[in-house]
């Protein structure tokens, strides 16, 4: 693409057929045209392709259809996604989507709704709202990497966390 233009989406490639596939999209809000910087990808059992932008929440894409549907932060809406700002996407091994934010913790995507997973009482939920990765290790626990609230690793049997913060004396 020359240095001048602005490409705006995803190019993907087919290993069956050989070829190489551009999908564009605009992200709008309101009328709009926000800027689409990608920071999260996450196929899903369904084959959809979930995608985490900077600033402008979640995208699904049905990748069989090509049909994208939205989801974004609603203030008034308390199982919306918590936030817009998207670091990081995964799926655990019971096909949970866990959405990981900048600035709002970590939603969970359950039938259709999100469900934050925001600081509280000590043990019951994480201990920082800016989330860089999450990881789901062989025994089924989750493991969230923080920014300053270390490793926060919950437990599935009883919806608890652990936190793991560095000690400079170790």
């Amino acid at each position: 693409f020359p240095s001048h233009d602005i490409f705006k989406g995803l190019v993907g490639y087919s290993l069956l057929h050989e070829t190489i596939e551009v999908i564009q999209f605009v992200i709008k809000k309101g009328e709009n045209e926000q800027n689409a910087v990608i920071e999260a990808l996450q196929c899903d059992a369904s084959n959809n392709l979930w995608i985490g932008f900077n600033q402008n929440g979640l995208l699904k894409m049905d990748i069989a259809r090509q049909q994208f549907y939205g989801y974004f932060h609603q203030p008034k809406e308390r199982t919306s996604l918590s936030h817009d700002d998207i670091k990081t996407i995964f799926l655990d091994h019971s096909k949970l989507l866990w959405i990981g934010t900048k600035r709002a913790g970590v939603d969970r995507l359950i039938k259709k709704k999100f469900h934050l997973m925001r600081p509280n009482k000590k043990g019951y939920s994480i201990n920082d709202v800016h989330i860089n990765k999450i990881f789901e290790s062989s025994d089924g626990s989750i493991w969230i990497a923080t920014v300053r609230g270390g490793l926060n690793r919950w437990n599935r049997e009883d919806e608890t966390f652990n936190y793991y913060l560095h000690d400079p004396k170790d």
